[in-house]
Order: C-alpha cells, then sequence, then structure tokens
C-alpha cells in the first residue's frame, strides 16, 4: 500500500475529509518511507512504502518469516546476521515475550542499481486488543539517498 492509498483510505473512513489524518500521512512518509506493521503471532504483515524507498519490489502483504529470509540478499553480507538475529520472528518473539518494546539497527541495504546505502530500522511492539505479538517497523535512509532522485538523474 502507497502512503497516497493510506490517505485515502483514512480520509474515507473519517466521516468528512480530515486535514490532520492527511497531514499525518505525509508528515509519515516524509520521515519513513517504508513501513512494515506485523503480527508475529499469524506470521503475516502489511507494508506501506513510498515509492522511492530503496529496496526492491515487495510483496505488500505476505508471510512475516518470508519478508526477511526472501530480503537477506539486499542486506550487505557483513550485516546478514546482525539483520536475522534482529528481526527474524522467533528473535522479536522471544524478545516481546522478555518485556522489550523496541529492537533498533542500522543495515547496509542495497538498493535497486545494486548500491549500499545505510538505513535504520526501527521495529517498535504494538498493543494488540486479541493478545496478538504485533509491531510497526519504521525503516529510513540514513545517508540521504532517495531512489526517485537517483532515477530522475
Amino acid at each position: 500500500m502507497t502512503y497516497e492509498a493510506l490517505t485515502k483510505d483514512l480520509v474515507k473512513k473519517c466521516k468528512k475529509p480530515c486535514a490532520n489524518v492527511v497531514n499525518l500521512a505525509n508528515t509519515i512518509s516524509q520521515e519513513f518511507p517504508m513501513i512494515v506493521v506485523a503480527n508475529l503471532s499469524k506470521n503475516t504483515y502489511t507494508i506501506i512504502r513510498d515509492e522511492g524507498f530503496l529496496c526492491n519490489e515487495i510483496t505488500p502483504t505476505g508471510c512475516y518469516g518470508d519478508l526477511i529470509d526472501d530480503n537477506m540478499d539486499e542486506i550487505h553480507p557483513n550485516y546478514q546476521q546482525l539483520f536475522y538475529e534482529c528481526f527474524s520472528r522467533e528473535h522479536l518473539i522471544r524478545s516481546f515475550q522478555r518485556g522489550k518494546r523496541e529492537v533498533y539497527a542500522e543495515i547496509y541495504q542495497k538498493n535497486k542499481q545494486g548500491q549500499y546505502h545505510w538505513v535504520s530500522v526501527h521495529v517498535i511492539r504494538a498493543e494488540s486488543e486479541s493478545g496478538d505479538i504485533m509491531h510497526i517497523c519504521l525503516n529510513r535512509v540514513l545517508d540521504g539517498f532517495n531512489e526517485k532522485h537517483y532515477e530522475q538523474k
């Protein structure tokens, strides 16, 4: 789901157009061009991302375990173990069950052109009425790279 689609969906849910909702979605997209909402109990995820985020094509929804495994090739070999140890489903479930609320790492990740960039990956446990173990993952490129800008050159 893109930020534009998210904004339209949020505005539809309001009784009248909400400028605050649009501003919130725009602000989030400027700071975090990719957000992953995951239900670790059900092993599922949904991604909301800006088209300019550097990673290759990712299915917008699917199996969380596959998301981590399938994107391992995009992570620099020196950071693959760190990435897996921090963000695998099993690790996050154990961490959250021990009371941890956040997991953060900076990863060296490849863009579509094969160039590496520093990306912050910040997972925050989300509360769930159902009791499921869920999280929101905020991703941002740290070295100022913007895929849209790159493609325009």
